[in-house]
């Protein structure tokens, strides 16, 4: 029999649930598999650039904007880096929070803290709003620049050319009175995301009245945090995803549905510290959001979520990223390394715990489990000599105790006929057992199916 592998990582410990795990790990086609379906590791990191011994709190590029230059933001420093990986420093931006960043061709806009700068990647000013006004969020549209206030539905529009607004240049998303907490631009339309509702607005033309509220595009979908917004694709459209005032992860195109769980929406709820990013690998599309507490995944392409995580950590690196070409960068957590996502075996040398598990339910009251087989990539091994292993482990009270872990061998390279079976695993108990495949080597690995009891 096929042993049912988890397609999301799960977990519910207020439910007294067992973690179902997809960790390090994520879904691509197979059509050789019995499900269609194989696990395989998550993007590894490797160094493309080091700034500084402060973290990455901010990482930025646009086509076509201040020809094509990189923004880094290290500690308080603001680096403009090349596809090379050569950087200067730009100036200062004060601040201890993550940034967030918008561009026209010849201008970006840094807002930290509730400081707004302006940098053209020679030189950076302070820009201040009308009346001392707080900026709370940004985004550019058409070249000109929206900047709401922060604690309030008001926001202003910052012409080309203009070094501040102009204190006439306002209007206000008051459809419903909750303050703007992000500014998401999908094609024509600029979605007011507040605390507790969401405005789509659209362009006017009219040079008095430039912007106007869509009439029945008004939404009940606030959110808890202007760094969980991005925008990405979805099905080769532009969409936003954000957490939600009620901790749930929405996707918004034409209206926000939801694409959250139960598990994932329990780890938001106590969550702290949000920032995300979204990215393409050569596979798949990804939205990551990280949290002081765990770095979930969303894959847009299989609609399932993961958890990754680096060594020892109980998140992912690479907290922020871009995209340029056909590569992705990411930003460090830790140090001001500039990371480049790829399909090696390690992170720059560093192991990936790779696990994933899968439950097998049992309707009598006990079975014996005379094996378990494994489809991985045998063979692919990068050693000739070293025995690499997988490891495997089992469950039967809903993982509250553990087996120790068994191992065989992964093979050498070349040994693509390698069998990778587990025997003699005892007697299985009601209500089923839980069967948990780690993989640490620094190996590329490929799990495409687990059996159970074959002759």
């Amino acid at each position: 029999m096929q042993i049912p592998l988890g397609m999301n990582d799960w977990e519910m410990p207020s439910e007294n649930i067992s973690r179902i795990r997809l960790r390090n790990m994520y879904l691509i086609d197979n059509p050789y598999s019995p499900d269609k379906i194989s696990r395989v590791t998550r993007p590894t990191l490797t160094q493309f650039a080091s700034l500084s011994s402060d973290p990455v709190q901010g990482i930025w590029r646009q086509a076509g904007s201040l020809e094509n230059k990189w923004l880094v933001i290290a500690g308080n420093t603001l680096f403009s880096l090349s596809e090379e990986g050569v950087s200067s420093v730009i100036g200062t931006i004060p601040g201890t929070g993550i940034a967030t960043f918008s561009g026209s061709i010849d201008r970006v806009l840094i807002l930290r803290d509730n400081r707004l700068f302006d940098t053209d990647g020679i030189a950076i000013v302070e820009i201040t709003l009308p009346d001392g006004q707080v900026p709370g969020a940004i985004n550019c549209i058409d070249s000109v620049f929206i900047i709401s206030v922060k604690d309030s539905y008001r926001f202003y529009w910052l012409n080309p050319g203009e070094t501040t607004p102009d204190p006439l240049n306002f209007a206000s998303a008051e459809r419903f009175p909750d303050p703007i907490i992000s500014i998401g631009i999908i094609s024509d339309e600029i979605w007011f995301i507040g605390t507790d509702s969401v405005e789509v607005w659209q362009p006017t033309g009219d040079i008095d009245a430039p912007y106007t509220r869509i009439n029945g595009r008004s939404f009940l979908n606030g959110c808890v945090d202007d760094l969980s917004v991005v925008t990405t694709y979805f099905q080769s459209y532009p969409c936003l995803i954000w957490v939600t005032d009620k901790r749930e992860v929405v996707l918004g195109q034409g209206t926000p549905s939801k694409i959250s769980n139960i598990a994932v929406e329990e780890k938001l709820r106590t969550a702290t510290n949000f920032r995300a990013w979204a990215f393409r690998a050569a596979k798949n599309d990804f939205y990551v959001i990280t949290t002081d507490e765990s770095t979930l995944v969303f894959d847009l392409t299989k609609k399932t979520w993961a958890v990754w995580d680096s060594y020892e950590m109980v998140n992912w690196r690479a907290h922020l990223g871009i995209q340029y070409k056909d590569k992705t960068y990411a930003g460090d957590s830790l140090t001001g390394i500039v990371w480049v996502l790829g399909d090696g075996d390690a992170d720059e040398g560093v192991s990936i715990l790779r696990e994933v598990s899968g439950f097998v339910n049992l309707e009598g009251n006990q079975e014996p489990c005379y094996n378990v087989n494994l489809r991985v990539n045998s063979g692919w091994s990068p050693s000739y000599d070293v025995e690499y292993p997988v490891e495997l482990r089992w469950s039967d009270d809903g993982g509250f105790t553990w087996s120790s872990y068994r191992r065989q061998s992964f093979g050498l390279r070349g040994e693509y006929d390698t069998d990778v079976t587990f025997r003699s695993l005892g007697n299985m108990n009601r209500p089923g057992r839980e069967f948990e495949v780690r993989f640490s080597a620094p190996v590329s690995f490929r799990l495409d199916y687990a059996t159970m009891n074959d002759v």
